[in-house]
């Protein structure tokens, strides 16, 4: 985790270390300002106020996937990529 808990600046990033060139690679970061900017903080039902650092894990591990390792994912959708997956309600549409 990165930045100051309870701040907009809070996130996370994930990073790995490619296993053929020991290159480490970053991906983006996710932070509380990014959730609110898009819309997930003030959705309704959202877990981004109940769970928040599980909320930037998991939009921090899917923007990694994504970006660095889509083979990995052949072709499928994490979760909450099919509808946002960020609130109550979708998630019991897709469970």
């Amino acid at each position: 985790m990165e930045g100051e808990e309870g701040t907009d600046n809070w996130g996370c990033r994930l990073i790995g270390v490619d296993k053929l060139t020991g290159e480490k690679v970053e991906g983006p970061k996710v932070t509380v300002k990014m959730a609110k900017d898009a819309g997930w903080w003030d959705k309704n039902g959202s877990y981004w106020l109940k769970m928040t650092e599980m909320m930037l894990k998991y939009r921090a591990a899917a923007y990694f996937a994504r970006a660095e390792w889509p083979e990995g994912l052949m072709g499928a959708n994490i979760d909450y990529e099919v509808g946002a997956g960020d609130a109550e309600e979708e998630g019991a549409a897709h469970a």
